[in-house]
C-alpha cells in the first residue's frame, strides 16, 4: 500500500489486527501506548463536547453551532470506539503471545486466549 493511499484512509480493523501480528513485543507495547493516549484525550474532548451541546441546547434550541457540535461530538464518538476496537486487539495479541499484564480495552485483565483467526 503506498504511503499516499494510507493517508486517504483510515486503516481497517480487520487490516489493523493482521498488522499487529508482526509487531515486536517492544513495537506492541509502543502501539498500546500511543491507542491508550489517543483514547484517554478522545474521552476529554468528548465530554467537552458534550458539556457544550448541553449548553448550547439550554441556550439556543436547535439552531446555530448546535448542530456542529453534535457532529463533531458523533464523530469523535465514532474515532473513540475505532480506537477502542484497536486496543482490543492489541489486549488479544499480547494474551496470545502470553504476556503477563495483557488487559483489554477497559482496563480489566483478559480472560481467555484466542487463537489468530
Amino acid at each position: 500500500m503506498a504511503g499516499s493511499e494510507v493517508a486517504r484512509r483510515p486503516v481497517q480493523i480487520a487490516e489493523f489486527k493482521t498488522a499487529v501480528r508482526e509487531l515486536s513485543q517492544q513495537e506492541l507495547a509502543a502501539a498500546r501506548q500511543a491507542l491508550e493516549a489517543r483514547a484517554r484525550q478522545l474521552a476529554r474532548t468528548s465530554e467537552r463536547l458534550a458539556r457544550h451541546v448541553q449548553e448550547l441546547e439550554q441556550q439556543e434550541g436547535e439552531g446555530g453551532n448546535l448542530a456542529l457540535f453534535r457532529t463533531s461530538l458523533r464523530e469523535n464518538e465514532v474515532v473513540l470506539g475505532n480506537c477502542r476496537e484497536r486496543l482490543e486487539a492489541v489486549g488479544l495479541e499480547e494474551e496470545f503471545r502470553g504476556y503477563a499484564g495483557a488487559t483489554a480495552a477497559d482496563g480489566r485483565p483478559q480472560k481467555q486466549a484466542r487463537a489468530h483467526n
